[in-house]
C-alpha cells in the first residue's frame, strides 16, 4: 500500500508540475507580447486662401408656371364712362393680360365728358367769383384814386 501511495503522490506531483509549467509559459507568452501599436494617419488636404471682399450675389431663375391671387377684389368705379388702356413702358403696347406692372402704374385712363363738364363748371364758376372780388376791388381803388379807369375797365372786362 505504501507503494501505491507513493506512486499516487507521484503522479500529482507530476500532474502538477506540467500544469505550474503550462502555466508558466502561458504567462511567458502573454508577457512577451509586444503591446497594440497605436497607428495615427494624418490626411493632408490642400486649402487656397483668397482675400475677403463685399460684392453683390445675384441668381437669376427662370421658370413657367400659374399665379394665383392671394385674394381676388371686386373693384367698382364711383363714376362712370370709357376707359382706355395705357401703353405699357415695356411692350409699347396697350396692356395686356399676363403684363408685368410695376407699383403704382397707370394701367386704365376712364373719360367720363359728364364728370370732366362737371369739373369744367366749378372752375367757371371759381374764376367769375375771383373776377367779381377784382372787380370789387378796382372799383373801390378807382373811387378813392387809388387806380386808373384803365385799371378798371380791364376788370370789368375779365368779369364779363
Amino acid at each position: 500500500m505504501k507503494m501505491k501511495t507513493n506512486r499516487t503522490t507521484i503522479i500529482m506531483k507530476q500532474i502538477l508540475t506540467t500544469s505550474f509549467a503550462f502555466a508558466a509559459a502561458a504567462l511567458l507568452i502573454s508577457s512577451c507580447k509586444q503591446p497594440d501599436m497605436e497607428v495615427s494617419t494624418t490626411v493632408e488636404v490642400p486649402v487656397g486662401v483668397i482675400e475677403a471682399t463685399t460684392s453683390s450675389i445675384e441668381e437669376f431663375v427662370s421658370t413657367t408656371g400659374s399665379v394665383y391671387p392671394s385674394k381676388e377684389v371686386i373693384l367698382i368705379s364711383e363714376i362712370t364712362g370709357e376707359y382706355h388702356l395705357q401703353v405699357n413702358p415695356a411692350t409699347r403696347k396697350p396692356y395686356a393680360l399676363g403684363d408685368r406692372v410695376k407699383a403704382g402704374a397707370i394701367l386704365i385712363n376712364l373719360e367720363d365728358e359728364e364728370y370732366v363738364n362737371d369739373l369744367r363748371i366749378k372752375s367757371k364758376e371759381v374764376d367769375k367769383e375771383i373776377s367779381e372780388l377784382e372787380y370789387e376791388k378796382q372799383q373801390a381803388l378807382y373811387d378813392k384814386g387809388g387806380a386808373t379807369l384803365r385799371d378798371l375797365r380791364n376788370a370789368e372786362i375779365t368779369l364779363i
